[in-house]
């Protein structure tokens, strides 16, 4: 989905499934109100006839007391199912609690163009609310102890737009950054010097340049931020058997900046845990190019003469090295790693992969 006009028609279709289910739990809810009375009395019409029976058969007292402990059990448990606040409301209050609340949450939903699948699922889920049995029974809490204390109807606990993220409010607009891509008035990057880049929200570039190790991450894509976008590009392309003296340090396309963000939204900003190198960043932005090579550093790193290497290595926690998620474990083994090839900064770099690879021979 692209724009904001097929993301309403997704969520029109999610609301009218919802309305298919709320209607059957409230037609539910209003028979099971309405089969109650006569189902006590069939509890006691057999209780009756039960008594009668026993009563031409000559049955002890005994039994008598047995079976009408047995009703009076049936008719108290069948009571105590049904003595919650939800049952207790008439069924069509109940009615009329749920279709104001979905009236107007469809109406606060209408008013709002939705420009991404978490809002999206976001306003369902909100809507959704409204038919769930605790939700009607805290409306009718909010309503009935605030009426009773301030002579007002309480305020819904229940909304779409209390905590929403921000809306898109333009229709029909492309979603994702690229020519005309972001909302009039946002904020944007400076320094672009593509399309692609100049349409870039200034929020999202400076979560690209944290995760690309920038200090400080300002928005502006001057010359250390170009400098470390290369290196991104070089370990993107080195986990694709690309030529890395190709990479370039701009983003032309909308394919290329969902590189850049998606890697963003998986590596979070530099030196916290995972990459503490835009080359890594580029490299680790590939979910499947760590764990390649990861038994190949566990190897070369079990057969090192280094006594400081064997010792720092012995004590890692080799479970914490086979999950294939950068950890504080993966970040010691990198630096030993260096240690073991002469590197002091800690951080992968082509060469450092291809002696990995190169001297890894555990299983031969």
């Amino acid at each position: 989905m692209d724009t904001t006009a097929e993301y309403a028609i997704f969520v029109q279709m999610g609301l009218y499934d919802i309305d298919q289910r709320c209607d059957a739990f409230l037609d539910n809810l209003y028979y099971k109100e309405k089969t109650e009375g006569p189902l006590l009395e069939q509890i006691a019409a057999t209780n009756t006839l039960t008594r009668g029976v026993m009563t031409a058969a000559g049955t002890s007292v005994a039994s008598f007391q047995i079976v009408a402990a047995a009703f009076d059990f049936a008719t108290s448990s069948f009571r105590n199912s049904r003595q919650g606040l939800l049952e207790a409301l008439d069924p069509t209050t109940v009615k009329a609690i749920v279709f104001r609340r979905q009236k107007e949450i469809k109406q606060e939903i209408a008013g709002h163009q939705i420009s991404s699948m978490p809002e999206a699922l976001h306003a369902m889920r909100a809507y959704l609310r409204v038919c769930m049995p605790f939700a009607i029974e805290m409306e009718a809490n909010a309503a009935l102890t605030t009426l009773q204390w301030t002579d007002r109807p309480g305020r819904s606990p229940v909304g779409f737009l209390d905590n929403r993220i921000a809306m898109i409010q333009t229709p029909d607009i492309r979603v994702e950054p690229g020519p005309r891509g972001t909302p009039v008035g946002t904020a944007k990057i400076t320094g672009g010097i593509t399309d692609a880049e100049r349409d870039i929200p200034l929020s999202i570039g400076r979560r690209i340049q944290a995760m690309l190790c920038v200090v400080p991450p300002d928005g502006n894509f001057a010359d250390s931020t170009r400098v470390q976008m290369k290196e991104f590009e070089k370990g993107l392309r080195f986990t694709k058997d690309e030529d890395t003296g190709t990479a370039e340090a701009k983003i032309d396309t909308r394919a290329e900046f969902r590189d850049y963000k998606n890697a963003a939204d998986l590596l979070g900003d530099c030196y916290k845990l995972k990459q503490r190198s835009a080359f890594e960043a580029g490299f680790f932005s590939n979910p499947q190019a760590f764990p390649s090579i990861e038994s190949d550093l566990v190897c070369v790193l079990s057969k090192s003469q280094n006594p400081s290497i064997k010792e720092r290595f012995a004590k890692l926690d080799r479970q914490a090295l086979k999950s294939g998620t950068i950890g504080a474990a993966h970040r010691e083994a990198i630096t030993l790693i260096g240690m073991q090839y002469g590197s002091s900064n800690g951080t992968l770099t082509p060469d450092i992969i291809d002696k990995i690879v190169a001297e890894a021979d555990c299983n031969g």
